[in-house]
């Protein structure tokens, strides 16, 4: 996101700078050195983007399952899922709530005198999934561990006192940006 933004500033700056002093040497040393820190820089796709989480959730949640967001990732997954060649039918929702009123806005989740407030939100979504629990309990909670730990672990304490963690499920993510793990409740 940031290199759309700063890509702009960039070209102009270098062209003012470049200008009339540049002769084709300069020029050309421009842009290798560019083309070395976009691929430097740029890291890629990884097991956890928001491309790669549709799919998977896409593969591996059941319709009725429910998916938990805790950062701004809910509509880019959204927008991979509604063009997945098989649609399914989850129940989402994100952690903190505001998120789904300001889409895109996180607000001051992290501030310290909200604390009370979210611990009690996190307890009162994770009760109204029990309530809501199939007899038969086949329905999974999954749980997208995003870039605040302090904010998931109040969601990730109540579901673990409510529902079954499962071992050996789930996906670790390994240099994303977007989310550290999905873990998968029962």
């Amino acid at each position: 996101r940031l290199a759309i933004i700063g890509l702009h500033f960039f070209a102009l700056t270098m062209g003012a700078i470049v200008g009339r002093r540049a002769n084709g040497f300069l020029s050309f040393l421009l842009v290798v050195l560019t083309a070395i820190g976009l691929v430097v820089l740029h890291p890629g796709t990884t097991n956890c983007d928001n491309r790669a989480m549709a799919t998977y959730l896409s593969q591996s949640a059941s319709n009725g399952d429910v998916v938990i967001f805790t950062s701004l990732t809910r509509l880019p997954i959204d927008y991979y899922l509604e063009r997945a060649p098989i649609k399914k039918d989850f129940f989402e929702t994100s952690f903190p709530s505001e998120i789904d009123k300001h889409p895109g806005y996180e607000g001051s989740i992290t501030d310290p005198s909200r604390r009370a407030a979210l611990e009690r939100e996190g307890k009162e979504l994770v009760e109204s999934l029990a309530r809501t629990r199939p007899p038969d309990a086949s329905r999974r909670i999954f749980f997208l561990h995003g870039a605040h730990p302090a904010i998931d672990s109040i969601v990730e304490k109540a579901l673990r006192e409510r529902f079954e963690l499962l071992p050996g499920e789930g996906v670790k993510c390994e240099l994303s940006q977007y989310f550290k793990e999905v873990s998968i409740y029962r």
